[in-house]
């Protein structure tokens, strides 16, 4: 009877810490999962900031290419100015 009585709180024993280890992996594989989501999420944010800096840098980037070409263009007419070549414009009155 006493064997009986050991083996029952043994197997008792047995299916309360499966049913705690059970318990413990799925609150565990939830907390997984919503840490998981949450940075999925927050990649998601980073790609589209990323992809807006992305865009702002190539806007800059043909901000300069235009100065860098207009202060070429500017370079051109000063050095033309200081080499004493006269510049004439001519003024076509169509009217006539």
């Amino acid at each position: 009877m006493k064997k009986t009585r050991v083996k029952i709180k043994i197997n008792n024993l047995i299916t309360m810490l499966f049913a705690v280890s059970v318990i413990v992996y799925l609150a565990v594989s939830i907390c997984l999962h919503s840490f998981n989501v949450n940075l999925a999420s927050r990649f998601a944010d980073n790609e589209t900031k990323i992809e807006a800096l992305r865009a702002e840098v190539d806007a800059i980037t043909i901000q300069v290419k235009e100065l860098t070409d207009y202060n070429r263009v500017m370079d051109t007419v000063d050095s033309d100015m200081n080499s004493n070549t006269s510049i004439v414009v001519s003024i076509d009155d169509g009217a006539n």
